[in-house]
């Protein structure tokens, strides 16, 4: 398997930053997918634009075949969120 280049991403540190998500501020809570307990905003990035790849063309989007599923179709933002209960780490994101 050929080592790829990591992806080129925006860090968003914190809330109120329209950078943080193509589709609106991410949250400062949410719920811990491990727990059910409030996990709080560590970071969140964003995909730069002007790359040569993005994070949806590293697989294809095929979603009525088996083998391969549904993948992005657009770049991505992320925010990750640690649970201070179980330090679990929940991960949440959208598209452009």
């Amino acid at each position: 398997m050929d080592k790829k280049a990591a992806m080129k991403v925006s860090y968003v540190v914190g809330c109120g930053d329209d950078r943080g998500s193509f589709q609106g501020d991410w949250p400062e809570v949410c719920e811990c997918v491990h727990c059910g307990k409030t996990a709080m905003l560590v970071f969140a990035t964003v995909e730069d634009s002007g790359l040569d790849e993005y994070l949806c063309d590293r697989h294809i989007n095929v979603p009525d075949n088996d083998a391969e599923g549904y993948w992005f179709h657009d770049a991505t933002a992320w925010a990750v969120y640690i649970c201070r209960r179980c330090f679990g780490a929940t991960a949440k994101w959208n598209q452009a």
